[in-house]
């Protein structure tokens, strides 16, 4: 997360796509659970949280169904240490 803050422009965006919060058992593609295991998947808070401690802000959330979200944050115009 902080090299891509380092390497994003000011204003720019990036996109991460993740599992909802869901029991690994119900995620089900051809009959069969998918995605990673329950205990890693994140809320969409828990990712914009993951995210705090760098110039990356939460821009907007995403919703890709049946089983996804995508997240997509913005580089803030001015770096944290400036403001």
């Amino acid at each position: 997360m902080r090299a891509i803050a380092t390497i994003l422009r000011p204003s720019g965006q990036f996109a991460i796509v993740n599992w909802h919060q869901r029991p690994r058992e119900e995620t089900v593609v051809l009959g069969e659970p998918r995605g990673p295991r329950t205990e890693m998947r994140m809320s969409p808070e828990e990712m914009q949280g993951f995210f705090a401690p760098t110039d990356l802000r939460h821009n907007r959330t995403v919703e890709l169904p049946p089983y996804h979200y995508g997240a997509v944050f913005e580089k803030s115009r001015v770096p944290s240490h400036a403001e």
